[in-house]
């Protein structure tokens, strides 16, 4: 017995023996006058009416001989500070017993035993101080709620002391049912944390996260919020990757996108080319023997970079990075070569994304038929639906499938302008021998296409690109013949 110093309080004192009972029995603090208090050191068992009616209904060989079981924990004073720790590892079966619940790596301190609700009859209002804060119990009012709840408490103890540790061991909604339930006795429950202002909602984010860093004692309600919180990631990525796309598309004045089953590498580089010429700055995407990104300054000569790809695995997401380069360099004119196959992919890439200001298709012949097929006709449409809406649309398509991209452009809203069959034939051998390597006539018919639409005239549309491409890597070039040993050797790469 002690008396309390003027300056300080019980509760204070109690915050105080926190650090004593972080390893060591709890205390109970009992104030026997206005000044003076009584500590007590670790529990007091006696005899405990709930616990002889448990035994009496869970009789068994295998119990201590000689040993009372009829004792529970009954604890005098009104301000507890229960251990950090001293719990039983897994649980005996005794009802009361301090349990360790893996999910909360503790027995929780802060949560009131169904002992100290039931001592809340006899001893009024309970404090419970913990590292978490201070828990306030109180008993119900009026004497026949009280002997009511004092009857269900003994008659249930086991029950409700097993609720405790469910409750415990959840999170979410579940986690408050053991003080919904001894608020239906009548039992009043309150909490105040030891928070900072502005922290209230960090435990209900930290607590997920520890689902992340430890191996086991998670709870499918863990499970629930970190999926969710993936997701919400996951979601945020998409929103915004998918905003600044559009903004940076916006601010680029012309796009012109490429696709088709053969030649569509070799006519997006002539397609530079010619943008080239006219001195216009411009970032073309393409692939052929590597991925590439050519970057041509105003009046300038085009540059190659190579475009990475993790795993050398293409993504349509890469796509959102080109137009922020594009946007990035103050590109006038981005050209890309659509390399998706899978039709949902391309309906994102030109619709939600590009929308194309002018559109080329190479052909559509037969192939990837696994995903664009089985048919060549399904072919075909899964092609004329790079189409963008409201845009115009140039293709050097055999009249084979033309009815069927054509179809497609109309069912988009977009121009057609199929590149007749003599415009791509009837070219002189000494102008097509202009280019730096053998390229195909309908490659150059098409680029020659966008020239006359912008108002170049077709020979000069095509000398811009003789003189401005940037031939790849696996470009057809035939050298010129040469002798040697009496032998004539001609020299190709491809």
């Amino acid at each position: 017995m002690q008396a309390v110093p003027p300056e300080g309080t019980a509760v204070a004192l109690a915050k105080a023996l926190l650090a004593h009972a972080d390893e060591d029995h709890g205390f109970a603090i009992q104030i026997t006058a206005p000044a003076t208090v009584t500590v007590h050191r670790g529990d007091r068992s006696r005899f405990r009416l709930w616990r002889a009616l448990f035994e009496l209904r869970h009789p068994g060989p295998s119990k201590r001989q000689g040993h009372a079981h009829t004792v529970g924990r009954k604890n005098r004073g009104t301000i507890r500070v229960p251990p950090a720790t001293l719990c039983e590892a897994a649980a005996t079966g005794i009802p009361g017993e301090r349990v360790q619940i893996g999910a909360i790596e503790g027995w929780g301190s802060a949560v009131p035993m169904v002992d100290d609700y039931v001592d809340t009859l006899d001893q009024g209002e309970i404090l419970v101080v913990s590292a978490e804060g201070i828990t306030a119990i109180d008993a119900p009012r009026g004497a026949w709620a009280r002997l009511k709840a004092r009857f269900l408490l003994i008659a249930a103890f086991d029950r409700i002391d097993a609720s405790r540790s469910a409750a415990l061991a959840e999170q979410g909604e579940r986690a408050h049912a053991y003080v919904r339930e001894m608020e239906r006795l009548g039992f009043r429950t309150s909490f105040e944390g030891r928070r900072t202002p502005g922290t209230v909602a960090l435990p209900v984010v930290l607590d997920p996260l520890t689902y992340l860093v430890t191996m086991g004692a998670n709870s499918l309600s863990h499970m629930a919020i970190v999926l969710a919180m993936l997701l919400c990631i996951l979601y945020g990525r998409v929103a915004y990757g998918l905003r600044t796309a559009r903004r940076n598309r916006a601010s680029i004045p012309l796009v012109v996108g490429g696709w088709g089953t053969r030649g569509k590498s070799g006519t997006e580089r002539i397609k530079a080319g010619l943008f080239q010429g006219l001195g216009v700055s411009l970032l073309s995407k393409t692939t052929g023997c590597e991925a590439m990104i050519l970057h041509g300054p105003p009046l300038g000569r085009a540059i190659e970079l190579f475009l990475f790809r993790p795993f050398d695995k293409a993504t349509i997401w890469e796509q959102t990075d080109v137009i922020a380069l594009a946007a990035g360099f103050e590109s006038r004119v981005m050209l890309w070569e659509c390399m998706g196959l899978n039709p949902k992919y391309v309906e994102i890439l030109q619709s939600g994304w590009m929308r194309d200001d002018l559109s080329t298709l190479t052909n559509a012949y037969p192939d990837h038929e696994d995903i664009q097929g089985p048919s060549g006709i399904d072919v075909a449409t899964v092609i004329g639906g790079f189409a963008a809406p409201g845009g115009k649309v140039m293709t050097t398509e055999d009249p084979n499938m033309l009815p069927v991209l054509r179809e497609r452009a109309r069912e988009r809203n977009a121009s057609f302008f199929p590149v007749p069959v003599a415009e791509r034939t009837l070219y002189a051998d000494d102008l097509l021998a202009r280019m730096p390597y053998a390229e195909h006539p309908s490659n150059v018919a098409l680029a020659a296409r966008i020239g006359t639409t912008l108002g170049v005239d077709r020979v000069e549309a095509i000398g811009l690109m003789a003189e401005n491409v940037v031939p790849d890597l696996g470009a057809l070039i035939i050298y010129p013949e040469t002798r040697h040993l009496e032998r004539k050797v001609t020299f190709i790469t491809a």
